[in-house]
């Protein structure tokens, strides 16, 4: 159910958010929760060099180069093709960056993390997709100021008293009896 503040705004999200605080908690106290919450900026490129040194101090370029050049009997066959391709990839000379930011592409890349780490034999494994996938996560922004529809609160500005009073979360009374409005 939508929580339409009594100037029109839209604060399901921050009486969700509200909600969710222990009882007993400051208004104050939940507003610079809230405040200080973020969320994933956009996806940004990930330069080769990034996933090349990742793989290098992490020693598992050499033993996907190998599983790639001679893949061991039974090897998954959509985890050879992936390490063939990440491969080539990655002997290309000024190799452009991987264009993460865009969806099609960090999805095909997730794709072949995911082919990599359904055989043990590549020497991939989940926390190397985790940790290959976040270098494309751009910086994080105040959680507040993402669009609902993508889990934010959809608000132009951090919330505040007057958001909390408005939204129902907090009466004027409250408030005044608190010292804060």
């Amino acid at each position: 159910m939508a929580t339409i503040g009594t100037n029109g705004v839209d604060y399901t999200w921050l009486a969700a958010q509200w909600n969710a605080q222990p009882a007993g908690t400051a208004p104050l106290t939940i507003l610079a929760t809230i405040n200080a919450m973020t969320l994933p900026g956009t996806k940004v490129d990930t330069p080769a060099s990034s996933v090349a040194a990742y793989l290098m101090l992490n020693m598992k370029w050499s033993a996907l180069q190998a599983y790639a050049a001679t893949p061991p009997a039974g090897a998954v066959s959509n985890a050879v093709m992936a390490a063939k391709e990440l491969v080539a990839y990655m002997a290309m000379p000024e190799r452009p960056p991987f264009q993460t930011s865009n969806p099609a592409v960090f999805n095909q890349l997730s794709s072949m993390l995911d082919a990599l780490v359904s055989d043990p034999n590549s020497g991939i494994v989940a926390a190397d997709q985790t940790a290959l996938l976040a270098l494309a996560n751009g910086p994080t922004v105040p959680a507040w100021s993402v669009p609902q529809a993508a889990g934010g609160g959809g608000l132009r500005s951090p919330p505040n008293i007057h958001d909390a009073i408005a939204a129902g979360l907090l009466t004027e009374a409250q408030a005044k009896a608190l010292g804060i409005h």
